[in-house]
């Protein structure tokens, strides 16, 4: 029997940095990526379009022992062709955007969980790392390196032969 797409249903901690799954919170579920800091560090970055409570953005959260349904790295992130979906400046945390370099696509992620506080960090989603300055045990969260645009819209789809949504923003 041919099953599409491709999914598995595991544990987080069985994850690779880099993998999509749904995430389980309450009666909701959002879409997650595992991730991982430079220090090894095994984190995960809530998505949407139902974010976890207490989050209003994107945000870097402990990895918990959950049992989520993966798509691995069997998806497609497709970036918008219309003009009016790129910013040349970063947009305000309100506006869940993705960086785009010449060393790959970025999402933007908050990474201080206290209300009302937004502190931006940035992952590789094709590797699935934080990216810091690389400084010892104290390493800060930068901005990816080069020339940088935002997408402002965005789709993660299927890697099927007709691929269909799993997350699109604006949700």
């Amino acid at each position: 029997m041919n099953i599409v797409p491709r999914l598995s249903v595991t544990r987080i901690a069985q994850l690779q940095p880099g993998d999509l799954f749904v995430l389980p919170h309450g009666d909701e579920a959002c879409i997650a990526m595992k991730v991982r800091e430079p220090d090894e560090a095994e984190l995960m970055v809530a998505l949407g379009p139902v974010l976890p409570d207490g989050l209003a953005h994107p945000s870097l959260i402990t990895a918990s022992a959950a049992t989520v349904i993966s798509f691995g790295k069997d998806f497609t992130l497709r970036l918008p062709s219309r003009a009016g979906a790129w910013r040349s400046v970063e947009p305000s945390p309100e506006i869940h955007c993705l960086v785009v370099t010449d060393q790959g696509v970025y999402v933007r992620a908050n990474f201080v969980r206290r209300e009302g506080r937004y502190k931006p960090c940035y992952i590789d989603m094709a590797a699935g790392l934080v990216v810091t300055d690389g400084r010892g045990a104290f390493q800060n969260y930068v901005a990816p390196p080069g020339h940088r645009g935002f997408a402002i819209e965005w789709e993660i789809l299927t890697a099927e032969v007709e691929p269909r949504p799993i997350l699109t923003y604006p949700w």
